[in-house]
């Protein structure tokens, strides 16, 4: 048993050792390439790089987002505590207690989204809980090449929601 353990031993291949030559070649060329890069923006400014600011960039971001997720709460039980009652943009209620959890304002809106969506007015604050919680969850930065997705993305929803409207009116009949 033991003479097989050795022979074990002796035939496993020994890790290769570098003689060092490499290693300085890549150090030198890795201070040659650091030495060549143009300094960034905000080095150039004003020496203070952009890492300091990180961590306050992304927690106004995760701040942001908690924001549109409770904007979408909010608006959600807006829309859905309707009330014919409470005063609106299409009429002025009966001159008691708004009944709506959001108040006024939010009476106002449910109207508002009603009169000119109808049951598609949901898809309002959705969309803006999904922004939410892009937002709240993105770590990666954005460049500047995929800012004008964001713009097509929000006319695409304004396209999509008349669309909807009108598919809505001509097959569920509401």
């Amino acid at each position: 048993m033991a003479q097989a353990q050795a022979k074990k031993k002796a035939t496993r291949k020994k890790p290769v050792r570098s003689t060092g030559k490499k290693t300085a070649r890549a150090s030198t060329r890795s201070r040659k390439s650091i030495a060549t890069r143009k300094p960034s923006r905000a080095a150039a400014a004003g020496g203070r790089g952009t890492a300091a600011f990180g961590h306050l960039s992304r927690g106004i971001q995760e701040l942001t987002g908690l924001t549109l997720l409770a904007l979408s709460l909010l608006l959600l039980l807006a829309l859905s505590s309707f009330h014919v009652a409470d005063p609106g943009w299409s009429h002025t209620g009966l001159g008691a207690r708004v009944l709506n959890v959001g108040g006024v304002a939010g009476a106002w809106f449910a109207d508002v989204t009603y009169y000119l969506l109808g049951y598609m007015g949901y898809l309002i604050p959705i969309a803006i809980a999904y922004l939410g919680w892009i937002m709240f969850h993105e770590s990666r930065p954005r460049h500047a090449a995929t800012a004008p997705y964001g713009l097509v993305r929000a006319l695409g929803f304004g396209i999509m929601l008349p669309t909807a409207c009108g598919l809505a009116d001509l097959h569920f009949r509401v």
